[in-house]
C-alpha cells in the first residue's frame, strides 16, 4: 500500500504559501532538475540512482494564483535521500510533514510555534524539534 507525506507552511494557526523560489532552491540542491512551477499540478522527476531508481519518491506540487497550495512526496523511499531532502524542507523552510494516514508528523520547534493549538495531538506520533536528518522516516 503506498502513501503520502503532504508538506505544509503554518502561520498563526492557518496554512500559509510556501515559497516557491526557496523550494526550487531545496529541490535543486538535492539533484531535481530545475524547474519552473506553473499554475495547476507539477509532477517533479526525481533524480535516479545508480541502480535506476528515485531515493526520494516521487514529487506533487499544486500551484493557484501564483502560490503553492498543495505539496506531497508520494511513495517514499525511505533511504538517506528522502531523510536529506524531508530534513531540509523541515528545518531551512520550516515546514510540517505529515503522513497522509496520520500516523505521523515532523517540523522544526521553528513550525511547531506556527501549528495550530492541539494540532499535533491528531497524530500517532509527533516530532516538534527535529534538528537532526536521523530524527526522520
Amino acid at each position: 500500500m503506498s502513501h503520502s507525506f503532504i508538506l505544509l507552511r503554518f502561520k498563526g494557526g492557518e496554512i500559509a504559501a510556501t515559497d516557491k523560489e526557496r523550494l526550487v532552491e531545496v529541490l535543486t540542491e538535492h539533484g531535481f532538475r530545475k524547474v519552473d512551477l506553473m499554475e495547476g499540478v507539477n509532477e517533479i522527476s526525481a533524480p535516479i540512482d545508480e541502480s535506476g531508481d528515485t531515493p526520494i519518491g516521487e514529487i506533487i506540487i499544486t500551484v493557484a494564483d501564483g502560490s503553492i497550495t498543495e505539496f506531497s512526496i508520494d511513495r517514499p523511499r525511505y533511504r538517506e535521500g528522502f531523510r536529506a531532502l524531508s530534513f531540509d524542507l523541515v528545518s531551512r523552510l520550516g515546514l510540517a510533514m505529515l503522513s497522509d494516514n496520520g500516523s505521523s508528523l515532523f517540523t522544526s520547534a521553528e513550525g511547531a510555534a506556527e501549528l495550530p493549538d492541539g494540532f499535533d495531538s491528531q497524530f500517532e506520533s509527533a516530532v516538534l524539534n527535529v534538528t537532526d536528518m536521523g530524527q526522520l522516516p
